[in-house]
């Protein structure tokens, strides 16, 4: 069988692909990895795919709705969609009204019927005109859930980022408007600006924002690999001369410079059992050293994460740097918190080294996260320099 009959026939199998990711959901604590690594798919995908897994097998209360999206689940099987073609259904379904006369699954069975034969773009615009009819009439949902402002967690390779803002229809187009004619004044005191770099750079005017962040500074980070901890804050040097952190830091530093700056507004490291939550210092080391959450298949920034205890709060874990790891709230969620529950793993600091990583459900060996952006000279460091 040649490439393009391979690629043909997995076309048609979208069904067959949802009840293989409604299974691997069902035995896997893991399955958006999983089903990622198995199919070369991007996180995402992956995630959409058990996400329409669950919508299309997941349990229903409406017992007569569930007779009816099974019949058709098995008529798309009929019909040979893709898993492509289901989503583009299933997320025009998303914009249905609460209130429309149609049920969800009535309007899905219809689209389903529809799709025979269609492209995927044809499918997504079929969908979202026959969602829009639907919902003619009826008050728009403009609360909270229908709007947002989402921006990427990391760089390209240009050091840009990108941001998708979501708002109702005349929100939208009274700031489109405003940021053109904003933007037809900056070219003309600018003619080498395109229309989009000059729509960009209004958008940011607007805003009041500046190329300088308080959240994003540099940071100093010194390595101690050649020293021996001896407690009470003091370290042995390879002749056995005792130093503090901070003299060994102005050492290294002297040479290019630099000099340490104390801030007035010191906190401790550790804060043992007299707060849950850590403090801004605690936070700042904890991003220095790890950039990205603990998991080792996650990209969220430690930054943006969450404060996770490796031994919980509940169970007597303090609240100090050793017990403290980044972990974006997905994962923070997912962990295994409870001794003897061995389903989705558990984030914790590698016993040999200190990183930061998880703990397979299997009592596998700990995995870190791969992503270049962790990858540093040293686990142990003196000081690092940052501004709040």
């Amino acid at each position: 069988m040649g490439i393009d009959e391979m690629l043909a026939a997995v076309a048609v199998r979208g069904v067959e692909l949802v009840r293989h990711c409604r299974h691997v959901a069902d035995t896997s604590a893991r399955a958006r990895v999983e089903i990622a690594e198995r199919f070369s798919l991007p996180g995402a995908t992956a995630g959409r795919w058990l996400n329409l897994a669950a919508e299309l097998l997941g349990p229903l209360d409406d017992e007569s709705e569930s007779s009816l999206r099974a019949r058709t689940v098995s008529r798309a099987e009929d019909l040979g969609l893709s898993i492509d073609v289901l989503l583009a259904i299933n997320t025009a379904l998303r914009y249905r009204h609460v209130d429309a006369p149609l049920s969800k699954e009535a309007l899905r069975a219809e689209l389903v019927e529809k799709s025979a034969g269609l492209s995927v773009d044809h499918v997504k615009a079929m969908a979202s005109a026959r969602v829009r009819e639907v919902n003619d009439g009826l008050a728009p949902k403009t609360d909270r859930v229908r709007r947002y402002f989402r921006a990427s967690r990391t760089t390209d390779a240009l050091g840009m980022r990108h941001a998708h803002l979501y708002l109702p229809e005349d929100d939208l187009a009274a700031l489109e408007r405003d940021l053109h004619e904003r933007a037809v004044e900056m070219r003309k005191s600018d003619e080498s600006l395109t229309h989009q770099q000059a729509m960009a750079d209004a958008l940011i005017h607007r805003a009041g924002a500046s190329g300088s962040s308080p959240w994003l500074q540099p940071a100093v980070l010194i390595t101690m690999d050649d020293l021996e901890n001896r407690g009470d804050g003091m370290f042995a040097t390879t002749d056995g001369t005792l130093i503090t952190a901070a003299e060994y830091a102005a050492q290294k530093l002297a040479p290019y410079g630099l000099c340490l700056l104390y801030d007035a507004d010191a906190q401790p490291v550790d804060l043992f059992r007299t707060s849950r939550f850590a403090n801004d210092k605690q936070r700042a080391m904890i991003n220095i050293d790890q950039l990205l959450c603990a998991d080792p298949h996650c990209t969220h920034t430690a930054a943006t994460s969450q404060v996770h205890h490796s031994t919980p709060w509940a169970r007597g874990g303090n609240t100090n740097l050793s017990n403290l790891l980044g972990a974006c709230a997905t994962h923070n969620a997912q962990n295994d918190d409870h001794p003897g529950t061995a389903r989705n793993g558990k984030l914790q600091h590698c016993p040999d080294t200190g990183r930061a990583g998880w703990k397979p459900p299997d009592g596998g060996p700990m995995q870190f996260n791969p992503h270049p952006i962790t990858k540093r000279s040293g686990r142990n460091w003196a000081l690092s320099v940052t501004r709040r």
